[in-house]
């Protein structure tokens, strides 16, 4: 499955894990995010980048395809793998402007809130 690594200006990710073209990195499975036993990723490229401030908080983040097995989801907005390769770095990047991010904002609130007159 192809699926979206970031990684920052220097294609490394926390712990100083170096990511590149053809790099795979594996895991000790552990089954929860943000332990060392599961690598985050995403499946989608703008979603990766709406979310990289409350995840990552890459100042300049590199997007890289990259392929593995997902083995949990956090309700569709990051998953995790035991096993990653990035097979190639995604340039140039789209533009994610303010108006974007609200946009993003809104619909993640509708799809949650539940009073109808909200969502009218």
């Amino acid at each position: 499955m192809t699926l979206i690594k970031l990684t920052n200006e220097f294609d490394r990710t926390y712990n100083k894990t170096q990511w590149g073209e053809n790099v795979t990195h594996s895991v000790k499975w552990s089954g929860a995010f943000c332990s060392p036993g599961c690598i985050h990723v995403y499946q989608d490229l703008v979603v990766a980048l709406m979310l990289n401030p409350v995840h990552a908080n890459f100042q300049h983040p590199h997007a890289w395809e990259a392929e593995g097995d997902v083995l949990l989801s956090d309700k569709g907005r990051k998953f995790g793998v035991a096993k990653l390769t990035t097979v190639k770095r995604i340039e140039p990047l789209p533009i994610v402007t303010n108006i974007h991010r609200v946009a993003f904002g809104i619909l993640c609130a509708l799809e949650v809130y539940e009073d109808k007159q909200f969502q009218i």
